[in-house]
């Protein structure tokens, strides 16, 4: 592999070989979070050498304790609060970065 975009792209194929024997489950949020989930390993080999970046999922909750809508992706800097007993957080609006 000569680039990061090679190594990108091989990940994704690799995850993607991975999930199709599964794709008959019939279960469409299963079929979501497994592709999901190959989006934040992608993700997360981009920015893990980043140290304070994060690929999470969960919701934004503003200054005035609202939440946003479920998030399946987002990258974060900075710590963000772990729903116990889940894979979920909540980020503040200022670490969201995408």
């Amino acid at each position: 592999m000569k680039t990061i975009l090679e190594l990108l792209q091989k990940i994704k194929d690799e995850g993607i070989k991975e999930i199709e024997p599964y794709l008959n489950i019939g279960h469409s949020p299963t079929i979501g979070d497994m592709y999901e989930g190959l989006m934040s390993k992608v993700l997360n080999t981009v920015i893990e050498p980043l140290n304070k970046l994060k690929v999470i999922k969960g919701k934004i909750r503003n200054e005035d304790g609202k939440y946003s809508k479920q998030l399946d992706c987002m990258i974060v800097e900075g710590p963000a609060e772990k729903l116990p007993n889940t894979e979920f957080y909540i980020a503040k609006p200022e670490q969201v970065l995408s």
